[in-house]
C-alpha cells in the first residue's frame, strides 16, 4: 500500500517515514560542490517484524529533476543500520556523478516492503553550476 510520506504497516498502521538531507563535499574548485552523501531519519517501520516477515526491506534512493514526477535514477541502498539518533548516513559520490549542470534537482527515499513503499518528502534543492562557457572569438579592442 503507498501514501506519500507513510509506510503502510498491517501491524502498525500507516506510520510516519522519512527526512531527507543530501550533503555535499567542497570540491577544489572554488565555488563547485560535490555531493557525496545522504541523511535521512529511518522509518519507524525501520526493526518492526510482521508475522515473522521484516515489515522493511530495503531504502531505495531517487533522484528527480525539480518538479518531476518520475526519477531521473534509482539507486538501492539496502538497509543500513541506524546511528544513535535514528539516522541514516550513507555516503557515495557516484549517486551524484553525471547530474546535469545549472539544473537543480532533489531526492526521496523510498522505503520499501512486502506490502509497498513509503516515499518520502523531497529534500531541498540542490545542483551544481558549470564553469561558464569561455567567450567565442577573440576580443576586438579599439
Amino acid at each position: 500500500m503507498f501514501t506519500k510520506g507513510r509506510l503502510a504497516s498491517p501491524h502498525y498502521g500507516a506510520v510516519p517515514c522519512l527526512a531527507l538531507a543530501i550533503l555535499f563535499g567542497l570540491a577544489s574548485a572554488v565555488g563547485a560542490q560535490t555531493y557525496t552523501t545522504v541523511q535521512f531519519t529511518a522509518s519507524l517501520d525501520h526493526n518492526v517484524v510482521f508475522n515473522g516477515v521484516p515489515v522493511l526491506t530495503r531504502y531505495d534512493l531517487r533522484i528527480y529533476l525539480q518538479g518531476a514526477t518520475a526519477p531521473i535514477a534509482n539507486y538501492d541502498l539496502g538497509k543500513p543500520t541506524p546511528d544513535a539518533n535514528n539516522q541514516i548516513i550513507a555516503v557515495n559520490p557516484s549517486w551524484f556523478v553525471g547530474l546535469a549542470m545549472n539544473v537543480l534537482h532533489v531526492a526521496r527515499v523510498a522505503a520499501i516492503g512486502p506490502a509497498g513503499e513509503g516515499v518520502s518528502d523531497p529534500s531541498l534543492p540542490f545542483g551544481s553550476a558549470a564553469i561558464p562557457r569561455a567567450p567565442v572569438g577573440p576580443p576586438v579592442v579599439r
